[in-house]
């Protein structure tokens, strides 16, 4: 850790050979540290985002392929018994759960995009 080198040879010797103290430099990389706290904490959620979508990629096309087959049956298969018809619409609808979660997985990975709007205080207070 980069920190940690610069920690090594943040004292100074003294004519006596004692260290002089060490709490001075700690205490003005106090905000090189959290900024790289923040960079550390930026790059393991890109790096999120991006399993997040390889996952969902991976997921959703065989999802795709299976819905369309399921389509076509539900289509073109008249002569389908009610029993396999009833298991036709639970597997199409636990292709769409699935593609849901999916959904789900990447709208959490994905960065939030805060809007800003001006709004009225005394509307939102009578609201209350």
């Amino acid at each position: 850790m980069a920190i940690s080198r610069f920690y090594a040879g943040a004292g100074q010797r003294r004519r006596d050979g004692r260290l002089d103290s060490v709490s001075s430099p700690t205490r003005s990389r106090a905000p090189a540290i959290a900024y790289e706290r923040r960079l550390s904490r930026q790059r393991e959620e890109a790096g999120l985002g991006r399993a997040a979508a390889a996952i969902a990629h991976e997921i959703r096309n065989p999802l795709n392929a299976m819905a369309m087959g399921l389509q076509r049956l539900q289509l073109e298969a008249d002569e389908l018994l009610p029993a396999h018809r009833r298991l036709l619409d639970i597997v199409f609808a636990a292709v769409g759960r699935t593609n849901s979660t999916v959904t789900g997985l990447l709208d959490y990975a994905r960065p939030l995009h805060p809007r800003r709007e001006r709004l009225a205080l005394d509307a939102l207070v009578s609201e209350q």
